[in-house]
């Protein structure tokens, strides 16, 4: 991990791992390098398939190192799944400090607007009851204050038709999308100037026979 296509090699080889351990009796999941597995099988069998995964990752120059079995409570990504209880909430590393761009800073619009919503949505999604929200939000609250937004996060558990989600058909359309550089600080219309470029080097029935790179003016 590290390099340029590093969650890309990671990725790979989390798949090729999988593909190693059809044979086990568990539900198992990999993400990157974090990696979870849940049974329904006795303590001494969950041991045996524990054994059995550091096997198969020695066989290929790895190793798990903290890797425990029979675990009821376990923190994964960024939540804390509690068997005992059935629920879920928000984990976050000891230490770890959250912060926002800023409202005011050089960003789309679109950005700073949608912010505090995703993070609501977040906390909403990685919490099982309002009670675990509330007792989540706190730091999330305090950054989002602090970064200059007027949010106030509230707990939105999602309806159950939208967690499904639509089962209605994506319509393919012929269109190429541009999508420039936001700045503030630029007062050139950028997409006026693409547009009358495009329409200078290729007006209506010209067929291509090479092409062109254009830079933009800035």
């Amino acid at each position: 991990m590290g390099a340029f296509d590093g969650a890309e090699c990671c990725d790979l080889v989390g798949l090729f791992l999988l593909s190693q351990m059809q044979h086990l009796n568990i539900a198992i999941g990999l993400y990157r390098d974090d990696c979870l597995a849940m049974s329904s099988l006795t303590k001494r069998q969950n041991q045996l398939v524990l054994n059995e995964l550091h096997k198969i990752y020695n066989r290929n120059g790895l190793k798990i190192p903290g890797a425990e079995a029979n675990r009821k409570v376990v923190d994964f990504l960024n939540v804390t799944l509690d068997l005992n209880s059935g629920s879920f909430r928000t984990y976050a590393k000891e230490g770890d400090t959250l912060a926002y761009v800023n409202r005011d800073s050089n960003h789309p619009p679109s950005i700073t607007r949608n912010l505090p919503k995703g993070i609501n949505r977040l906390l909403s999604d990685t919490n099982s009851t309002e009670e675990l929200f509330e007792a989540s939000a706190p730091p999330y609250q305090k950054a989002l204050d602090e970064a200059g937004y007027k949010h106030k996060l509230s707990y939105q558990p999602r309806a159950e038709e939208e967690q499904v989600g639509a089962s209605g058909k994506n319509r393919k359309r012929k269109v190429t999308w541009f999508n420039p550089p936001f700045s503030s600080n630029c007062t050139t219309n950028i997409p006026k100037v693409f547009m009358a470029i495009i329409a200078e080097c290729f007006p209506p029935g010209h067929i291509p026979v090479s092409y062109t790179h254009l830079t933009l003016p800035t």
